[in-house]
This record gives structure tokens, sequence and C-alpha cells, in this order.
């Protein structure tokens, strides 16, 4: 159960990175189209 645990801790991390790329990006997007 522990283990499963820090997987799943580890697994939020990588989504809210990625989450945060994502937005990083669409920021560019948006700069790059002058929304």
């Amino acid at each position: 159960m522990g283990h499963l645990f820090t997987k799943y801790k580890q697994h939020v991390k990588v989504v809210q990175n990625n989450r945060r790329g994502a937005v990083h990006i669409s920021n560019k997007a948006r700069l790059k189209h002058g929304f």
C-alpha cells in the first residue's frame, strides 16, 4: 500500500508538471497569435 501511495504521489507530480507545461505552451501560442 505504501508503495502504491508513493507511485500515486509521483503521478500527481507529473500531471501537475504537464499542466504547467501545457499552460506555458498555450501562453506562448497566445503571444504568437496576438490574442
